[in-house]
């Protein structure tokens, strides 16, 4: 794969893109974007009748304009307009799902909130905060879910005294029982 440093100027956004951000997201790839450049680079159209225009990382491009960034690293790819508008819907819909044992084994729940994640992210909802837990359920069927309230972390906390861990570990561990 060849990857050329083009001025984000030259670059066109496809008039079809359906991809969006929310405030909280921009800001999140703002911060990546920060933090580490651009290590992923932008996918572009060669054909002479598309030229220029970006089949995936229109975000990470209008990125690159708000943070003044002049040139970023591009990667061309000859398509003829449908095949550019079904890579553009499979870069964006074909990213996979989180792994949520991976992520409890591996990442505190800080610092995936710090980097993006939120509660909708971990599906949950802890309405009920007086409802019972069933602790041998969470010993058979532990995945990491969601980072708790004051409130909620108390509660849970107190259900899970038979787990033989830190509370900090066990709260990494929930099982969704609110659902």
């Amino acid at each position: 794969m060849k990857i050329v440093e083009v001025k984000v100027s030259e670059l066109i956004f496809a008039e079809y893109n359906p991809r969006q951000l929310t405030e909280q997201q921009g800001q999140d790839l703002k911060d990546s974007v920060q933090r580490f450049g651009f290590v992923d680079p932008i996918i572009v159209n060669s054909n002479k009748d598309r030229m220029n225009i970006i089949i995936g990382g229109h975000q990470r491009c209008r990125m690159a304009q708000i943070l003044d960034i002049e040139k970023i690293p591009v990667h061309y790819i000859n398509l003829n307009p449908d095949k550019e508008k079904e890579l553009n819907i499979r870069l964006n819909k074909n990213t996979g799902e989180w792994d949520f044992d991976q992520l409890a084994n591996h990442f505190d729940t800080d610092q995936l909130i710090e980097w993006g994640f939120d509660d909708s992210d971990f599906n949950l909802n802890f309405s009920d905060a007086n409802k019972e837990i069933d602790v041998e359920d969470f010993e058979d069927n532990i995945e990491l879910k969601f980072k708790l309230s004051q409130d909620e972390y108390a509660h849970v906390t107190s259900q899970l005294s038979t787990i033989d861990e830190n509370k900090e570990l066990a709260l990494l561990k929930i099982l969704e029982y609110a659902k």
